[in-house]
């Protein structure tokens, strides 16, 4: 399959997010927490905090491993936490 990777490829990638129509990176991928569900570990550029996204397809709607970013389409309130 073309779409199969393992997750640790996604640390270090840029991480996107679409706002209205703009694309804009927010942060960086630095860490996995595969315990129960798989969350990634966003460290955000606006203030270098940490948040957890869950790894689902709803919300990590874009994986680009050739030009190292995703994009995240998170619920309301989900980046505040």
């Amino acid at each position: 399959k073309d779409n199969e990777f393992h997750l640790n490829q996604l640390i270090d990638l840029d991480v996107k997010l679409i706002v209205k129509s703009d694309i804009k990176v927010i942060g960086k991928v630095v860490d996995l927490i595969t315990e129960n569900n798989t969350l990634i570990v966003i460290r955000l550029n606006q203030n270098n905090r940490n948040v957890l996204i869950p790894f689902v397809k709803e919300i990590v709607t874009t994986i680009d491993k050739k030009n190292k970013y995703i994009i995240i389409d998170p619920p309301k309130g989900l980046l505040d936490l």
